[in-house]
């Protein structure tokens, strides 16, 4: 499907399981992209399912939700993005593969999401081990990551769980990583000079987790003074 939007509608379906690297929807695996949507109607009872067969071209990376209540019609959107997170704080030490979700119109959601990840998607340095990766969602709207514990990843399986009840959004941005490789307050830069976006010299953090600035401040949160042009 490259950028467009796949559209599920409540009583639609996908077939031919099992799927894999060479049966599956496949995106572009970048983040202007849209995914695949599918709409669900209000339910309460025992747990449904349904598996977001999607990945990239030669990775197969699913995303599985299950429910057991939601209170009215909306929809679940899912968008598989081939690279790290932009806003953590340390990208070798943390999943090159991230999941941006979008809800609407969902109310008093019980269950959860379950991403599949693959080994060589894993990044660690010096000490650490995938043993040591929590899951962690950047839950929109918001500038906190909400961070889940090493027990929602299972390093065995290559599998990220998020839960989640009664809530009413499940929008975010999910990933995996070390804990001090992900921030818990999104910094926040506001520029302070004229000149290139790519220059530190030109950014002023002003909010959020400490962070040092090595070029431009991509994946954070960008204020920009009304008398600077960069």
């Amino acid at each position: 499907i490259n950028d467009q939007l796949f559209t599920l509608q409540t009583e639609s379906d996908i077939l031919g399981a099992p799927f894999d690297d060479s049966k599956m929807i496949v995106t572009d695996g970048v983040y202007s992209n849209v995914g695949l949507r599918k709409y669900f109607a209000a339910y309460s009872g025992a747990d449904q399912t349904f598996t977001f067969p999607m990945g990239t071209s030669g990775k197969y990376t699913p995303a599985k939700l299950t429910y057991s209540n939601i209170d009215n019609l909306g929809y679940i959107r899912i968008n598989n993005i081939n690279d790290n997170h932009p806003g953590v704080l340390d990208e070798d030490n943390v999943l090159d593969y991230y999941w941006e979700v979008e809800s609407d119109g969902i109310e008093g959601f019980n269950g959860n999401l379950l991403f599949n990840y693959l080994d060589e998607d894993v990044e660690v340095t010096g000490t650490n081990t995938e043993a040591d990766y929590i899951a962690a969602a950047l839950l929109l709207p918001g500038t906190s990551w909400s961070k889940r514990g090493k027990d929602k990843v299972d390093e065995t399986n290559n599998t990220v769980t998020f839960n989640f009840a009664g809530t009413n959004s499940l929008s975010g941005e999910f990933t995996a990583g070390i804990d001090d490789a992900l921030p818990d307050n999104v910094p926040e830069f506001t520029s302070i000079d004229d000149g290139d976006w790519s220059d530190p010299d030109n950014w002023e953090r002003t909010a959020g987790d400490e962070y040092n600035l090595t070029g431009a401040p991509n994946g954070f949160i960008i204020v920009i003074d009304s008398d600077d042009e960069v």
